[in-house]
């Protein structure tokens, strides 16, 4: 009478039960660990991106203190920051004084002024990689925007 073999050392798709459990638990950690650093290396950049955004608005808002303290300067002798003519919107000298009293170095555009109430009505000041707009509106009210800038194509 011939003995049948009942192991399964002949069937070499056989996973014993705790070899296929380490294993699991292998894969499970791989994959935890793999979506941890996703999610670490996703949130430093958004916590980045926040940051830097919060520093651009504390310079354009410094911007705009330093506008208005020029424009005050500049009120006895009848001159105003505004020059429509110019690219930045703003009178010559104008630059070097604002940047000198804020201490930034982004670029600054002056949009819209109004030469009666001699208020600031819209600012957009670019550093780095964010974009910063000021505007008030007809009944007062201020609006800051801060915008990120991807860069999508260099050629």
């Amino acid at each position: 009478m011939e003995e049948k073999n009942t192991s399964n050392s002949y069937n070499t798709g056989y996973i014993p039960l705790r070899k296929h459990r380490q294993r699991m638990i292998r894969l499970t950690a791989v994959i935890i660990l793999l979506v941890v650093i996703i999610l670490s290396v996703g949130g430093f950049t958004l916590f980045k991106i926040s940051t830097g955004g919060r520093l651009a608005l504390r310079e354009a808002k410094n911007i705009r203190l330093a506008l208005v303290a020029t424009d005050i300067e500049l009120y006895p002798s009848g001159g105003s920051i505004y020059a429509p003519e110019r690219a930045s919107g703003l009178a010559p000298g104008v630059l070097d004084s604002v940047k000198r009293l804020a201490d930034v170095n982004g670029e600054l555009m002056l949009s819209l002024y109004d030469r009666g109430n001699r208020e600031i009505e819209k600012l957009t000041y670019k550093t780095d990689r964010y974009l910063v707009t000021y505007s008030r509106s007809e009944a007062g009210k201020e609006a800051w925007t801060v915008d990120y800038l991807w860069k999508i194509l260099d050629y």
